[in-house]
């Protein structure tokens, strides 16, 4: 973090990311309870919504829309939206890292370049990568995610932000139904699920 970097825009509640409703603080609290560092709570987080919350390219609808869901489900973006709520929620900053890259897949059939949304959380002093999306339900096709590892071998693009523009979203849940690559992408990892 440089001296000039003002923490507070990276804790506050925006449209996506409700981290001031009493039901994602609450949830957060619960994961927590035995954490004693803001590390440990944060991984804890991050592994929460890795596991609990089950990848599906789908429309963008927010932190606490997927808490509603039954069963538990989000795309990248909202698995995001959730795990920087969850840190704001108790007081960890957390930002949105945008990527234009290639993901680690193991199938060759499947399209390695994506837009791809990840968290940042700041501890210990440093900001640190938590991309919650990949979890062992996929990992015929990519690699589970890691605390603290990308999920990605190359990045074309990057961008840094503390909210998810409205417009930027309400573009992606009317175009990502119609992109090719996403397209093969929901196929692989559907398959992958139905031959377990």
């Amino acid at each position: 973090m440089s001296p000039a970097e003002n923490m507070s825009e990276y804790l506050k509640p925006s449209t996506y990311c409700k981290s001031d409703d009493p039901e994602i603080k609450q949830l957060a609290l619960k994961i927590t309870r035995n954490k004693k560092n803001d590390k440990e709570k944060a991984k804890a987080l991050f592994e929460w919504v890795r596991d609990k919350i089950e990848y599906r390219i789908t429309k963008i609808v927010g932190a606490k829309k997927i808490l509603k869901r039954n069963p538990k489900y989000g795309s990248s973006f909202d698995k995001t939206n959730l795990l920087i709520a969850l840190c704001r929620s108790i007081g960890i900053p957390a930002r949105y890292v945008l990527l234009n890259c290639d993901i680690k897949v193991k199938k060759p059939n499947v399209p390695t370049r994506a837009l791809h949304y990840v968290a940042e959380i700041f501890v210990n002093n440093r900001w640190v990568i938590a991309d919650p999306t990949f979890s062992k339900s996929i990992s015929s096709v990519v690699d589970i995610s890691e605390w603290g590892k990308p999920t990605w071998s190359r990045v074309y693009k990057i961008e840094k932000t503390a909210s998810l523009s409205k417009f930027k979203i309400m573009l992606m849940n009317f175009i990502m139904p119609f992109i090719p690559s996403v397209k093969k992408i929901y196929k692989a990892i559907e398959e992958s699920r139905v031959s377990r």
